[in-house]
């Protein structure tokens, strides 16, 4: 008998047999990816990006990469910072073994913020209104104004102003 509890995530009950085979297949893969994944990043100690663990596995990486959050949900690997992809030139997540200092079961993020969001001062209602005044109508006034108060509330934050 096939199982289609709520545990066979990958086939619904109203599905024929056949999904369920080939859901049980992919599970079987999953599982194998997932320990393939925690094996290549517990030997690399600075941290992989997805792309990177798809390479040296030689796995596709649209397998790899939705394994990844799931498995930081679990504290099997965490988020240890970003890197410039060299493959694309885009930035990307690097992945290390084991939980973050702070996870928390069933997190994938760390507990505290990142870096960047500790590091800005969120607009008040009152912010944008008063922007909004000294730039008058035109958005491409305002867009400007914003974006300058942006920068420099960052810079005032690093400078501990």
């Amino acid at each position: 008998m096939i199982d289609t509890t709520e545990d066979n995530l990958h086939a619904r009950s109203t599905d024929p047999i056949t999904a369920h085979f080939s859901a049980r297949e992919a599970e079987s893969n999953r599982a194998l990816n997932e320990s393939k994944v925690l094996e290549i990043l517990q030997s690399c100690r600075h941290g992989l990006t997805a792309r990177e663990i798809s390479e040296f596995l030689e796995i596709d990486y649209v397998t790899i990469s939705p394994l990844l959050r799931p498995m930081a949900r679990r504290g099997l690997i965490h988020e240890a910072g970003i890197k410039e992809n060299g493959a694309t030139g885009h930035k990307a997540l690097v992945w290390k073994a084991g939980p973050s200092a702070d996870w928390l079961p069933g997190h994938s993020m760390p507990a505290k913020p990142r870096n960047q969001e500790r590091d800005y001062e969120w607009f008040t209602e009152e912010d944008i209104l008063a922007l909004n005044k000294k730039g008058s109508r035109y958005a491409d006034e305002f867009t400007r104004l914003l974006n300058a108060e942006i920068a420099k509330r960052f810079v005032e934050r690093k400078l501990g102003k």
